[in-house]
């Protein structure tokens, strides 16, 4: 089975019946992933919250993760920037997607990296382009560029994300009209889209309202901070925000 074909199969809309944004938690081990699933977390992506805005976790920690979720929610991870040398054909099968982010692309080539990583990635494994909504500031292309180019070297996701982690939310930062666009863009192009970036509870039906497939957290699913631990009261706090936009209430 190909990549686009192993994705669809598991599809975060599917799960979700097509009835409006899940909930997207990051976690850094096989226990936060455990917190997370057991508060209502729809897909667990795998990132070392310390090593940056994507930072890789170890491929053991990604592999514990895999294992603890098994069949219970989409495996997605962090994979880094541009620049990082992520060991891409060491990924563990299960990971259904892999997250690459621009950062420095705008200071050097970044379309041919991007698609040479797209075709490393392992057969089981999709690729989705991250897009910050701080371009200007992590030096990456703009956010139209990046989903071009996610378009044309077939990448099944988009997500939109902050660089910095210093509390300034990507619904901020981006103009309403030019985020709602870009999340239908991609949407219509056939792409699974998360919005994310330091959004808090009280973000959620905001964030919700743009409908992408997925609305993605970390510090607001932690305590003590995107650095802190998963708390699956929190988890279970935002599940429940979420719940009430897809049912309209």
């Amino acid at each position: 089975m190909n990549a686009t074909g192993a994705i669809r199969r598991i599809d975060p809309t599917e799960r979700l019946g097509g009835a409006g944004p899940g909930l997207l938690v990051s976690v850094r081990d096989a226990e936060e992933a455990e917190a997370a699933l057991t508060g209502g977390a729809n897909v667990i992506d795998v990132k070392e919250p310390t090593a940056g805005p994507l930072g890789s976790a170890s491929i053991e920690s990604i592999a514990a993760v895999v294992r603890a979720v098994g069949d219970a929610a989409l495996v997605t991870a962090a994979m880094g920037d541009i620049s990082d040398r992520f060991p891409v054909e060491q990924l563990p099968s299960g990971i259904a997607i892999g997250k690459l982010g621009m950062a420095g692309g705008a200071k050097g080539p970044w379309r041919e990296p991007s698609e040479r990583w797209a075709s490393r990635l392992p057969k089981f494994t999709a690729g989705a382009l991250v897009a910050y909504a701080d371009w200007r500031s992590a030096g990456a292309p703009t956010p139209e560029e990046v989903l071009t180019q996610a378009e044309k070297i077939g990448c099944r996701g988009f997500v939109v994300d902050t660089w910095s982690k210093g509390g300034v939310c990507a619904l901020d930062l981006l103009e309403s009209d030019r985020l709602r666009s870009l999340v239908a863009e991609a949407v219509s192009q056939g792409l699974f889209v998360v919005l994310a970036g330091s959004l808090t509870i009280d973000r959620i039906e905001e964030a919700a309202s743009y409908d992408p497939t997925l609305v993605g957290v970390r510090g607001a699913a932690c305590l003590g901070g995107r650095s802190g631990a998963i708390d699956t009261g929190r988890v279970r706090a935002l599940a429940k925000r979420l719940s009430a936009c897809r049912r309209g209430g």
